[in-house]
């Protein structure tokens, strides 16, 4: 409880502080005045050939990147096993789902899948 009250009291003292202190940006107090003046240019208005090389070379490289092909890790058997699979499963005689328990891969008959869910129904 005290914490909070010490709190409240530290929150309420730092808003009264600031309330009767409003921000001065003017720092006409400040002896070092002339060096907190921000400055106003940007880096694209520098004009330095090198920033502008670099720059018109990064936007050159972005914009015209094309990634490689990615290449398959997969065998000729293996990348005509997989079309002949996705070929059955396209046309409903094999079933490929994701077993209940360990991880593997179930493949069946797709009209056993059918007779058994509507033997279910």
């Amino acid at each position: 409880k005290q914490w909070y009250q010490r709190r409240v009291a530290i929150t309420a003292g730092w808003k009264a502080f600031f309330a009767a202190n409003p921000k001065d940006d003017s720092f006409s107090d400040d002896p070092h005045a002339d060096l907190r003046i921000r400055s106003r240019k940007h880096p694209d208005s520098f004009g330095n050939p090198l920033f502008d090389d670099i720059k018109t070379k990064l936007l050159g490289f972005t914009s015209n990147f094309v990634p490689e092909e990615t290449q398959s890790n997969l065998t000729g058997r293996e990348r005509r096993g997989k079309a002949w699979l996705l070929k059955m499963t396209k046309n409903e005689s094999l079933f490929v789902t994701k077993a209940d328990k360990g991880g593997a891969t179930l493949i069946m008959d797709y009209q056993a899948v059918v007779d058994c869910i509507e033997k279910d129904l």
